[in-house]
């Protein structure tokens, strides 16, 4: 399964699920590795709903094929790019009833 953060400059970033804190983690790049030493993720325990994006499929450029959607967490839209296997994944996500107020919808964590 790869998971893909799309950025607002349209570039694709590696996601990683994490199950047991219901949190999808961006892969730390050069900056955040080594001079902040932090990573970033998304709270998916504030998911308020998932919308399907193919327009964005003409605006990233990705070796393999990808399907797009807009999870919308709390006050935040997070664009993210799947794979065939990834469609299972976003099919799984449960949107919470009632939907959570508490948190933020990006959390970090120290890189060790």
């Amino acid at each position: 399964m790869q998971l893909y953060f799309i950025t607002k400059y349209f570039k694709a970033r590696r996601l990683a699920f994490d199950e047991e804190q219901n949190i999808l983690w961006l892969d730390p790049n050069f900056k955040e590795r080594f001079l902040t030493r932090h990573q970033v993720g998304f709270n998916l325990n504030l998911l308020r709903s998932i919308k399907e994006y193919p327009t964005l499929s003409s605006k990233v450029a990705v070796d393999i094929p990808l399907a797009y959607f807009t999870l919308h967490l709390k006050d935040l839209k997070v664009a993210i790019g799947v794979d065939e296997a990834g469609l299972a994944f976003v099919n799984t996500l449960n949107i919470p009833d009632p939907p959570s107020i508490a948190g933020n919808p990006i959390v970090q964590k120290p890189l060790t």
